[in-house]
Parts: C-alpha cells; sequence; structure tokens
C-alpha cells in the first residue's frame, strides 16, 4: 500500500511543555486508525502535526501527496459556523472545495450534485436549501462530514465525529465511513474505545508517546504496557467494561514493557 504520512521520531509540544516524545507513525492509503487515549495525552497535537497546522520540535514528516486538490479531509471537534448568516446546507458543503483552489463563483454543476448526493449518504438531501439556523446540532454535524468528504481527500481526519449525532446515526456514521474506507484513509479520534474498535482496522494509543496496535482488538495488559488510562469494552455475548487505574509514576517511563495485568486492579 502506498504511504500517505509518515512521522519519524516525532517530539512536539508547546511553551508550557513538551506534549508529544519520540512520536513514529505511517498512515497507508485506505488504512482505518482509531486514535485514543486520555485528555491532555496528545491526540490533538497529534492531528495539529499531520494538518501541518505546527511544527515538530525534532523529528521529520513527510507527505506523499501526488493528487491535485485537497489531500486531507478534517472534520474539528467543534466546527464553528455563525447560524445567522444566510448560507444553505449546500454552500457550506461546497465550501470544502475551497482548500482544492474552488471559490463560492467557481462551483460546477458536478460540484453541486456532489454536495447533494454526500448530503442523501448523510440522509440530509431534503435539507440542502435550508440554512444552518434551522438544523438541530446533529443535522449539523452531518452536514461538516460531507463538508470534509467533498473533496474526495485521500485522508479523512475525524476529531470525536459522533459530538452531537443521536445513537441511531452513529452506527450509520460508522458504516458510511466503512464505505468511504474503500477509496480513502481514515483516522477517528474517540473515546469510545468500544464502538471504534468494531469498525477500525488498527488502534494508535496516544499518551506523551504514541504505541501503534495492528489489529482492532486490544486488551487491558496492552493499554497497561501502553500506560493508556482508558475503558475497556469486550466484543462478545456479553459486553463488559474494564476500568484501570491510570500510574503516574510510568508517566515519564520512557519504558514500555507490558506489565503484569495483577499489578492493576479493577476499580
Amino acid at each position: 500500500m502506498n504511504e500517505l504520512i509518515k512521522l519519524d521520531n516525532v517530539t512536539a509540544g508547546y511553551d508550557n511543555g513538551i506534549v508529544l516524545r519520540d512520536v513514529s507513525l505511517t498512515v497507508y492509503d485506505r488504512d482505518f486508525i482509531g486514535v485514543i487515549g486520555p485528555n491532555g495525552g496528545g491526540k490533538t497535537t497529534l492531528i495539529k502535526l499531520i494538518l501541518g497546522l505546527i511544527k515538530p520540535l525534532s523529528g521529520t514528516i513527510q507527505r506523499f501527496d501526488n493528487q491535485e486538490g485537497s489531500f486531507i479531509g478534517y472534520l474539528p471537534q467543534q466546527s464553528q459556523i455563525d447560524r445567522k448568516f444566510p448560507i444553505t446546507v449546500q454552500d457550506i458543503v461546497l465550501s470544502g472545495l475551497m482548500s482544492a483552489g474552488k471559490g463560492l463563483s467557481r462551483y460546477t454543476s458536478k460540484d453541486k450534485k456532489q454536495a447533494f448526493d454526500l448530503l442523501g449518504q448523510m440522509g440530509i438531501g431534503h435539507l440542502a436549501k435550508r440554512t444552518a439556523g434551522e438544523l438541530s446540532g446533529g443535522q449539523l454535524q452531518r452536514v461538516f462530514i460531507c463538508r470534509a468528504l467533498i473533496s474526495s481527500p485521500k485522508l479523512l481526519i475525524l476529531d470525536e465525529p459522533n459530538t452531537f449525532v443521536d445513537n441511531r446515526f452513529e452506527h450509520e456514521m460508522y458504516e458510511l465511513l466503512q464505505q468511504f474506507n474503500q477509496k480513502m484513509a481514515i483516522m477517528i479520534i474517540s473515546h469510545d474505545v468500544g464502538t471504534i474498535s468494531y469498525f477500525v482496522k488498527t488502534i494508535a494509543c496516544v499518551n506523551t508517546y504514541l504505541h501503534y496496535h495492528p489489529s482492532n482488538i486490544i486488551t487491558e495488559e496492552q493499554l497497561a504496557g501502553y500506560n493508556c488510562p482508558l475503558q475497556i469494552i469486550t466484543h462478545g455475548d456479553v459486553p463488559h467494561t474494564v476500568l484501570q487505574k491510570h500510574d503516574h509514576s510510568h508517566d515519564h517511563d520512557h519504558d514500555h514493557n507490558l506489565t503484569h495485568p495483577e499489578d492493576h486492579k479493577h476499580e
């Protein structure tokens, strides 16, 4: 498979200190990566690095962008829009083409049909001519997903896409993402490990360091070794949840060997 993004021993941070240290990750065409980790662990910083919004303090980032137009489609955790501004839903979706060098006056009939088709896939085609102020939070989130997809990016990054989305559409959304994954790589940040583990192909645990797990099944012992204090929800006829304590004594420990499960008592 073709490489899209390659981070090699990247360290990044801000004025108040290091957030990510010695991170290496390669994103391939048609990857579907679930990014998990605690708040403040560096997930957003990782996305900013990939988007080119910040530069690493050390290490290298390579983008293998050999296509015209948009290389990355991005859905931020909170998409901001003035609900009083009289812009239609279809035009919000079309605005995702601006990064591909198109302005409002340059949209073709093909572009407009693509926007309408995407809205239809999201179940809101009938709202194409409505304004943002007429939509619910969940409907608007679907519009923003369409905006991230309209440029047909090689990599789609979604930061907590189930925010404001109802439970029924959440499952439909992940099924749609699986369809889009046949054409593009997807990286999704989520706190809902149980849900994304059913749909993603691989998992990256981010907590200052990054641990790449080459499957969608991750165990309590592996999270302990990754120093990633998250909920684990196992798949099966009777799913159950395991809660782990976070051993702060290992926060700055660069040795990430797996610890024995008895060392981590269940809460």
